[in-house]
């Protein structure tokens, strides 16, 4: 048998008889096993999925007064996926939330059976409320919790909460009052010697060779004031001035530290005022520092230092350096 129409090539009885079996009957679209029919876009229409599918889908439920609770919602009850917007911010306690702000998503897992929150695009689960790796829930006054804070310093974990950015004595979160310079120290356990300064070091050395008689080693200009202790002495970080030589003098020797005003000749000695000595005994190489006077020696921003040898040349004396720490 042969059919003719408007084929361009006859099909033969096998081709009937063998497609025929796979094609459906047209009153079994969209009928139960029967076959689907695709939307406008060859897709299968969400109407035509199983409901289990979307149980738990979230959905918009409108908006919420968490202030009054309006639409009325209950802790462990609710529509599987419903999404509330928080329209006005208040505290209606759902499954263990009660604290709700403009903005906040109040959606019901269908699932656990529980509300659960959406702040700030973050999804927050209760069962990750308050365990290791989860999220902290924030109290009334929207701080940690003092028991979900690890220890800082020596400030008891209880005051954390009412701390802020600029600190707060014994006043209350809702009206912190600055730290006072004692309780700051007291809070951060910090002695007078260590926010005393910044240290600020100068290296000087004369390098390779025996001194001449009132030669100048070094010269050095601070960019910024500085303090150098009593006899250069120690400062609050436990840095102190050292000094020396690589080559040994043959007689006692004493170096000169002198300063210069930053508004003054540094080419006419007159200007020049020596702050402190470097002492190295006959033999020796270590140097034994002093200021003059035993007092503090303070240079503003552009001053100038120098070292000088001494006024007699020792025939030995070589590669003397010094470093001096102060404060700025």
């Amino acid at each position: 048998m042969k059919v003719w129409g408007f084929l361009e090539t006859p099909l033969a009885s096998a081709d009937l008889n063998g497609n025929f079996a796979l094609c459906e009957v047209q009153a079994n679209k969209n009928q139960p096993n029967g076959y689907i029919g695709a939307d406008a876009g060859g897709l299968v229409p969400l109407s035509r999925l199983p409901a289990s599918l979307f149980a738990n889908a979230w959905h918009d439920a409108g908006t919420w007064n968490a202030a009054t609770n309006a639409p009325a919602l209950a802790s462990g009850a609710g529509t599987p996926g419903a999404a509330y917007l928080v329209s006005v911010a208040g505290a209606t306690a759902l499954d263990g939330i009660g604290a709700w702000a403009v903005g906040d998503l109040a959606v019901f897992d269908g699932v656990d059976g529980k509300w659960v929150a959406l702040r700030g695009g973050m999804y927050v689960a209760l069962s990750a409320v308050g365990i290791a790796n989860g999220v902290a829930a924030l109290d009334g006054a929207a701080h940690v919790p003092a028991a979900q804070l690890p220890p800082i310093g020596n400030a008891a974990a209880a005051q954390m909460p009412a701390l802020t950015l600029k600190g707060n004595n014994a006043a209350s979160a809702a009206s912190p009052a600055d730290l006072t310079v004692a309780q700051a120290k007291a809070l951060l356990a910090l002695t007078d010697a260590d926010i005393s300064g910044h240290p600020y070091t100068v290296s000087l050395s004369s390098g390779p060779g025996t001194l001449a008689a009132s030669q100048i080693i070094a010269a050095h200009a601070v960019p910024i004031a500085v303090v150098f202790p009593a006899n250069f002495g120690t400062i609050g970080i436990g840095l102190a001035s050292k000094g020396g030589c690589l080559v040994a003098a043959t007689a006692a020797v004493t170096l000169d530290i002198d300063t210069c005003p930053a508004a003054s000749d540094p080419t006419v000695g007159g200007n020049w005022t020596t702050i402190g000595t470097a002492s190295i005994a006959a033999g020796g190489h270590a140097a034994t520092l002093a200021t003059a006077g035993g007092t503090t020696k303070a240079l503003a921003a552009g001053d100038l230092l120098r070292v000088v040898a001494p006024a007699t040349a020792d025939a030995t004396l070589a590669n003397v350096f010094l470093t001096l720490v102060g404060t700025r």
